[in-house]
């Protein structure tokens, strides 16, 4: 006994789908009933005119549908066609050629809310593209054999190179364009997931790797070179002054704590030369805060310039300044003193406006356990006066205290 037809004729007209067959020459001879639930048109207009099924195809997709239909016996194409409702439906065609040339024999899904699934995932899509390839990343997958699948993020551009370009390259490539992420490569492809934080080429990367079950891998590089620069510039500024480019009062202050700690145990020496600038608010009210800032930038200049290597010059604030010697004590401590009063030799016509200044540094030593500090003056010593057009240093005040033998 063969196949009942009813019973495949019934299922066929309960499918969620349109089935049809048409006969050699493309005539449509049979339409399951469901088409004029989509379209609203009835079954029979689909049979009783060879040309209608063409007249129910979206004008833009007409042409591309026909031509298809007319070069292949196998179609597998997806257009549009109008709904009942006036909206557009998107359908997806197959039609097969019957055995022995009778003819062929196909089936229409309603791919709509596929269609718009797809249409708005690709919309996300182009979306985080248009963010990540502003935004300075640089983001990488891989296959588990490495070979690169997505190349993304505006942070490519430091590397020379665009969107997708590294696409199709194996990042193991000694002579990729990924040659820089290699490590962190071979670490996520063997089953790692981690963050790292370092130089890819002259940038500071954030980086994040995952490695994923199927044995591929995903890798976003964040570029913070400016965050990194901003925080070693505000780490610098933390300890050192703005304005001359010294050591601040804090640095200065644990420099001299270490040395003097190096001192007491070592029975080594440390002097300390403070200094600071006579009369160096009459620069500052007769020409200007912007000579007084000159000022104080040419005297770290000429103290720096007679320092030597191991000593540390501070701007201590306001016109004070420190000079401190590590292993120097005694005469030697007059000596970089003198040196310091010499430095002045270098006149420095500031303006018509004559303003005169002096330097008085004082020097001083550790004092016996604990170390400690006098401020009685040992020494004074006097330097003539240059002429008013000049900024020269024409006193110094030397004060010395010794650390423990």
């Amino acid at each position: 006994m063969g196949p009942d037809p009813a019973m495949f004729r019934a299922l066929i007209e309960r499918c969620p789908l349109v089935s049809y067959v048409a006969d050699a020459d493309g005539a449509i001879t049979y339409i399951s009933p469901q088409i004029e639930a989509w379209t609203g048109q009835p079954a029979h207009l689909w049979t009783d005119d060879p040309t209608f099924w063409h007249t129910m195809i979206h004008p833009e997709d007409r042409g591309r549908v026909l031509n298809a239909d007319s070069v292949t016996e196998v179609l597998d194409i997806e257009y549009r066609m109008p709904g009942r409702d006036g909206a557009w439906l998107w359908v997806w065609e197959q039609k097969v050629a019957v055995p022995g040339g009778q003819g062929s024999q196909g089936v229409v899904m309603d791919i709509t809310t596929l269609h718009e699934a797809r249409e708005a995932l690709q919309v996300s899509q182009d979306r985080l593209g248009a963010i990540v390839n502003a935004a300075p990343v640089i983001l990488v997958a891989t296959d588990p054999e490495g070979t690169i699948t997505v190349s993304e993020g505006k942070g490519l551009e430091s590397f020379d190179l665009s969107p997708g370009q590294m696409v199709g390259q194996s990042i193991f490539d000694p002579h990729a364009d990924s040659v820089v992420l290699q490590p962190y490569a071979r670490r996520a492809l063997a089953g790692e997931s981690f963050e790292a934080h370092g130089q890819l080429g002259t940038g500071i990367y954030d980086c994040s790797f995952k490695a994923m079950e199927d044995g591929s891998m995903i890798g976003m590089a964040t570029d913070v070179t400016a965050r990194h620069r901003s925080e070693e510039r505000l780490a610098h500024l933390a300890f050192h002054d703005p304005l001359t480019g010294l050591p601040n009062r804090p640095a200065v202050e644990e420099q001299l704590g270490r040395d003097l700690a190096r001192a007491a145990r070592d029975g080594g020496t440390v002097s300390a030369l403070y200094i600071d600038l006579d009369h160096f608010k009459l620069v500052n009210d007769s020409l200007g805060h912007s000579a007084g800032d000159k000022v104080l930038i040419e005297v770290a200049r000429r103290i720096r310039a007679v320092s030597r290597a191991g000593d540390v010059l501070a701007r201590l604030g306001g016109d004070e300044f420190m000079l401190v010697c590590p292993g120097l004590g005694g005469a030697g401590a007059e000596v970089v003193a003198d040196k310091v009063l010499d430095a002045r030799s270098s006149s420095t016509a500031r303006s018509s406006r004559s303003a005169r200044r002096s330097v008085s540094p004082s020097a001083r030593e550790t004092a016996p356990t604990p170390p400690t500090c006098s401020s009685t003056p040992t020494r004074r010593c006097t330097r003539p006066s240059a002429p008013d057009a000049t900024l020269t240093p024409p006193t110094a005040r030397t004060q010395t205290t010794t650390a423990p033998s």
